[in-house]
């Protein structure tokens, strides 16, 4: 059995997760990584800071304006300055998540037997390790073929069953012939 997941962990118990977690399961393998994002955060919030003083200039110049083209013309120009802002403050929140939580993808696979593998071992051991291995996997195969010919017994005995009517109509069938056979044969006999 497997299983496959992703994990959002507050960052500041990420440390933690990972311990219990490396004394709950036997860890093969882990990595990870960072992203800076600070440049393009503060960056995000220095667009913002830009629009909302263009949206103050845009709202008074649309409070001024007396020409119904203008009045259009710096309206649609707002409501673009808003679309902005919020997209931005999206951005802001999406960033806030990645600092407030860590990510972690797990990926968990079950074992029958749990075997620590020295790469340091002697050739004799790799051989019984080998040969300990194989006659384990040789067992379990003949339990697996044991099982499946239970999961087929009812389809087997089904074809055994046709086998024999099969063979029995066929046997029938040829002894009717061979009297025919021979019935005509004393026939043609008897004429001459």
């Amino acid at each position: 059995r497997y299983a496959t997941d992703v994990l959002r962990i507050p960052a500041e118990r990420l440390e933690e997760f990972l311990s219990v977690a490396g004394q709950l399961l036997n860890v093969t393998s882990s990595s990870s990584n960072a992203e800076d994002i600070s440049g393009e955060y503060y960056d995000i919030q220095a667009r913002i800071a830009v629009l909302e003083t263009e949206r103050e200039i845009v709202s008074d110049m649309l409070s001024e304006a007396k020409d119904i083209n203008t009045m259009i013309s710096l309206e649609e120009r707002l409501y673009d300055i808003i679309y902005e802002i919020e997209s931005y403050k999206t951005a802001i929140k999406v960033y806030d998540g990645k600092v407030s939580y860590s990510t972690v993808n797990l990926s968990l696979r079950e074992v029958a037997d749990l075997t620590d593998i020295d790469a340091d071992q002697s050739f004799g051991a790799r051989v019984g390790r080998a040969l300990g291995e194989s006659w384990d996997n040789t067992v379990e195969l003949g339990e697996e073929l044991v099982i499946g010919l239970i999961y087929a017994l009812p389809v087997i005995l089904i074809l055994l069953v046709l086998l024999i009517v099969a063979s029995s109509v066929a046997f029938g069938i040829f002894l009717i012939i061979r009297g025919s056979v021979r019935h005509a044969a004393r026939r043609k006999r008897n004429k001459i």
